[in-house]
C-alpha cells in the first residue's frame, strides 16, 4: 500500500481463471494487484482458500473476491436446499477464517 492509499481506497482488479505463473506475472505487469476468481464446488475449506491466496501472493497479487455459486436448490426453494445453504454457510466461515475480504454472488 502506498503512502496515499488507504484500506478504503478502491482497488483495480481483474478476474483470473488461469493461474499459470506467466499469466499472474502479466497481470502484475499491467499494474493490477488484486484478483477476483471462483474456487469451484462448495463447501470450500479454509485450506484451499489459503492455498489460492498464497499462490497469488507469491506473484505479488492479492485475492480480493471469490465468486460463490453452485446452490440452485437453495435459490429455487427445491428439495436439498437446506444442505446447500449449510455448504454456503460453511464456505463463508472458511473464507472468514482465511481472511478473504469479499465473497460475491450474482443473480444473472
Amino acid at each position: 500500500m502506498t503512502a496515499t492509499e488507504r484500506d478504503i481506497t478502491p482497488k483495480i482488479s481483474l478476474t483470473l481463471t488461469n493461474f499459470a505463473t506467466a499469466t499472474m506475472r502479466r497481470i502484475k505487469q499491467l499494474g493490477v494487484d488484486h484478483v477476483c476468481t471462483g474456487l469451484g464446488k462448495i463447501p470450500w475449506s479454509e485450506e484451499e482458500i489459503r492455498a489460492r491466496m498464497d499462490q497469488l501472493e507469491a506473484e505479488g497479487l492479492a485475492l480480493s473476491n471469490l465468486m460463490i455459486g453452485g446452490f440452485p436448490n437453495a435459490i429455487y426453494g427445491r428439495p436439498g436446499r437446506d444442505e446447500e445453504i449449510d455448504k454456503v454457510c460453511a464456505s463463508i466461515r472458511a473464507a472468514g477464517r482465511a481472511g478473504l475480504p469479499v465473497i460475491e454472488y450474482n443473480f444473472y
